[in-house]
């Protein structure tokens, strides 16, 4: 055997098993779908995995009870606030270890990723006195701040590497022109990072929507809940009917799917540059 019949035969070996690892990863999905357009006798009984009998009213029913429409505003309210919050803290931040000052004591830019080891629930209680005494709980302005400030570390690091990659040299030519460290900043290094920005802007409409944890603990009044809130507390009000909660949850993951799915190659895109460097 040639060694270019091995390597063509690992290179079909390599296939084979991805394309089995994603229809392992799909068939979850799969099966939250054909089930929301299922009866509950029908999930429970198991003999089916495709419905027999699609009730598509399954959906618009769920939108009605689960009052979706009003979870979908207060979620895009909090996702697109968290995210413009969290572009504008963090690449100052990320501009600041790459190319100012700070650049020059890395150990402060590895304290403050400390904040990347620190789980959740470790600091959840924190947050939410810290958010009371501010009058800020139970508000969605309080929810963005939460979820930015848990946030920050992985941005900053993020879009640190990515100002990294850009040549100190242009920076040193606008200062030759007379601009300020804001103004190389605003007219020359923010520009070019745009791909970090929309990679960055992904991670935190995604992690924004999905967010769970820190929305139980602010938002107490059922009106301000978001989709993953609203959709976990569904299914007490459905008297377990499960094909609508099924079909509440496809409602609210398939936002996430679309974007994913649009803006592919600039997610992948911050998983690679984000890892490259410390």
């Amino acid at each position: 055997m040639t060694r270019g019949t091995k390597i063509k035969h690992i290179h079909w070996f390599s296939g084979a098993v991805l394309i089995l690892f994603t229809l392992l990863a799909l068939i979850p999905f799969l099966w939250v779908i054909c089930s929301s357009l299922k009866g509950t006798g029908e999930i429970f009984t198991g003999r089916n995995f495709f419905p027999q009998d699609p009730k598509f009213s399954n959906y618009p029913q769920a939108w009605e009870s689960a009052r979706l429409g009003l979870r979908f505003f207060n979620s895009i309210i909090v996702t697109l606030g968290a995210t413009v919050l969290s572009l504008a803290i963090t690449t100052l931040a990320g501009y600041s270890f790459a190319k100012l000052w700070l650049a020059k004591y890395p150990f402060v830019f590895y304290c403050y990723l400390f904040g990347m080891s620190v789980p959740m629930q470790a600091i959840v209680l924190s947050i939410f006195l810290q958010l009371r005494n501010w009058n800020l709980q139970n508000t969605r302005l309080g929810l963005i701040i939460a979820i930015v400030g848990t946030g920050i570390p992985f941005a900053t690091f993020l879009m640190r590497n990515f100002f990294k990659d850009l040549p100190d040299s242009f920076g040193e030519c606008a200062q030759l022109d007379g601009s300020n460290a804001f103004q190389t900043f605003w007219y020359v290094y923010l520009p070019l990072a745009k791909p970090g920005m929309l990679a960055l802007a992904i991670f935190t409409l995604i992690g924004a929507w999905n967010e769970f944890d820190l929305s139980l603990v602010v938002l107490t009044d059922d009106k301000l809940w978001t989709i993953t809130l609203g959709v976990t507390q569904f299914r007490t009000v459905t008297n377990n009917n499960y094909g609508l909660v099924f079909s509440s949850a496809v409602i609210s993951f398939l936002p996430t799917v679309l974007l994913y799915c649009l803006f592919q190659r600039s997610f992948i895109e911050g998983i690679t540059v984000g890892g490259e460097k410390g």
